[in-house]
């Protein structure tokens, strides 16, 4: 602001002239002389300006104090609707100030915050690492800035990130609060993730050993039934045994379908059937305090599936039944052939018949609006540290992959079902016995590459019972030494791409370089390495694979045609 001068056009200001002026007539009485008149005009004149001036000066006064109103107003618009809450707490731990923000986050009113103490805010876990923020260190100028981590108390409960300063001379704690209950979810499923992660490569490691373990018992088994007769004593014995394999293959393979380290395979499958398989998991899922019950039609239609994806979907669907049902009630699993009317009076014939499976829970229930979120990934209802909110959405993805649909009926307080909906198919004639179909006549020579014996020597049986020459090697390094030996009389190798000394890849590479357009068939009991860059021109098999597939699959890879496979790349 400009400081406008008060002097008159006559030299020297209004109040020096003022003050001369009455020094003038008072030495004037003193002497006895009588002063001049003053002039009038010049002195009225000289008051007008003097008025401007102050008029002036203050139009500018009520227009800075208008700007400094202004800029208040909009300090006061940030600090009381900012997306941060702001507190202000006194050495004593109370609330003397707080942001509209800061009252949401708190769940409080605003009006209730001011006077109370922060630590009643906050849950009983958080309260000493409250303490410690507000906390002043002796003969400290100031505490600089600190942080600490608090719970809201309550059902639901919020993790608020508390941040702020205090002044020792005062005591007095400025706080910035800021909600990260989403980010320390998100923190938590990145944690989980690599868990995941660490735990699918051990069960990988595992996998594998066991794989080819699987592969040889199931592979002597088969040999062994293909050779007797139906009606050898021995034979149902052997048949138990082909079971029992067949169940623990089945077993690793969902184990790491789950992991995500082996695709899917769906297959005609028996809905009704998997339900009686999976009831006692399920209710074990459940509890105790949740009846579990099941209406499965006999006559159901076969679907394409892959029991393992089924088996998630009810695993699901089951967690959140009994998270709805808290003191107890029922989960009923149905299947049965979809009932409904073609649409547009079509005939029956014309319409793809679907299979129903259903399940209801006599639980809360589900209000309107949570419907619209209900299969969202990361949208969940339960409090902020239990559930990820994937439930739903990896069942719907699971319908979704398998071509069905799904839809839920529910009101709060009544309820929950769901329906899945998958695409039925036709009957068909179930499959002869499968035989292993030999080679040509004076058949090819195969070196076989593994580093489990009782892998190694089942598929030399296999192979040799199928009219191959077949050369052995552990290693990737005898293999090599192999090669150089009687390497042109080599029309396939098959190894293993995991092994000690050399892989197989590796293997397959030093092999080309000496043969250029070798066939070599890779094999494996990790299906990640399948869709990893392997040689050109290779083929993939998976294990653990039965007699019959391994025959099938070197026959394939033998013949000119080199045909691509649902299990293996070109």
């Amino acid at each position: 602001m400009t400081r406008r001068s008060t002097e008159s056009p006559h030299g020297g200001s209004l109040r020096e002239r003022a003050e001369a002026l009455a020094k003038s007539r008072a030495r004037a009485a003193r002497q006895g002389q009588t002063e001049p008149e003053a002039d009038p005009e010049r002195l009225i004149h000289e008051l007008r300006v003097h008025q401007i001036e102050l008029e002036l000066q203050n139009e500018e006064l009520v227009r800075a104090r208008a700007e400094l109103e202004e800029s208040l107003a909009r300090y006061a618009d940030l600090y009381e609707f900012a997306p941060v809450g702001y507190l202000t707490v006194d050495a004593a731990g109370t609330i003397s100030q707080a942001n509209f923000a800061a009252a949401r986050m708190l769940d409080i009113q605003r009006a209730g915050l001011i006077g109370r103490p922060l630590q009643r805010l906050v849950a009983e876990a958080s309260r000493a690492a409250v303490a410690e923020l507000l906390a002043t260190p002796s003969g400290a100028a100031n505490t600089g800035t600190r942080s600490a981590d608090a719970y809201t108390p309550g059902a639901d409960p919020r993790v608020l990130r508390l941040t702020g300063s205090i002044a020792s001379s005062t005591g007095e704690c400025r706080l910035a609060i800021s909600d990260v209950t989403e980010q320390r979810l998100l923190d938590q499923q990145r944690a989980r993730e690599r868990k995941l992660k660490s735990t699918t490569r051990l069960a990988g490691r595992v996998a594998h050993d066991f794989n080819n373990i699987l592969t040889a018992v199931a592979g002597f088994v088969e040999i062994a039934l293909l050779r007797m007769e139906r009606d050898h004593p021995a034979a149902a014995d052997l048949n138990q045994a082909k079971v029992a394999a067949e169940r623990a293959t089945e077993l690793a393979r969902r184990l790491l379908v789950l992991a995500g380290r082996a695709p899917a395979q769906p297959h005609r499958l028996d809905l009704s059937g998997l339900v009686r398989q999976l009831s006692d998991s399920l209710q074990a899922t459940v509890g105790e305090h949740v009846e579990l019950r099941t209406r499965l039609a006999d006559d159901l239609r076969a679907v394409r599936a892959d029991p393992v994806q089924i088996e998630q979907a009810l695993t699901a669907l089951a967690l959140n039944a009994r998270d709805a049902m808290p003191n107890g009630g029922q989960l009923t699993i149905e299947t049965a052939n979809d009932p409904r009317a073609p649409a547009g009076g079509a005939p029956a014939s014309d319409t793809e018949p679907q299979v129903m499976l259903t399940v209801t829970d006599t639980g809360h229930g589900i209000d309107q609006e949570t419907l619209g979120h209900l299969f969202e990934p990361f949208y969940t209802t339960k409090q902020a540290r239990s559930g990820e909110g994937l439930g739903l959405a990896t069942v719907h993805g699971i319908v979704q992959q398998l071509g069905g649909e799904i839809s839920v009926r529910s009101e709060s307080g009544a309820g929950t079902t769901l329906t899945l909906r998958f695409p039925a198919l036709a009957d068909v004639v179930a499959d002869k016995r499968p035989r292993i179909s030999r080679g040509a006549v004076g058949g090819e020579t195969i070196l076989v590459v593994d580093d489990t014996p009782q892998l190694l020597s089942i598929v030399q049986r296999v192979l040799s019972d199928a009219g191959y020459r077949v050369i052995t090697a552990a290693d990737g390094t005898e293999a090599l030494r192999i090669w150089r030996e009687v390497g042109g009389d080599m029309a396939l190798v098959l190894t293993d791409i995991r092994m000690p000394k050399m892989s197989g890849v590796e293997l397959g590479k030093a092999l080309q370089a000496l043969r250029p357009g070798i066939k070599i068939l890779f094999m494996s009991g990790y299906f990640d390495e399948a869709v990893d860059p392997l040689p050109s021109g290779s083929a993939f098999l998976q294990k653990p694979f039965t007699p019959v597939q391994l025959a099938t699959r070197v026959r394939e890879v033998l013949d000119a045609g080199m045909r691509p496979d649902a299990g293996g790349k070109q």
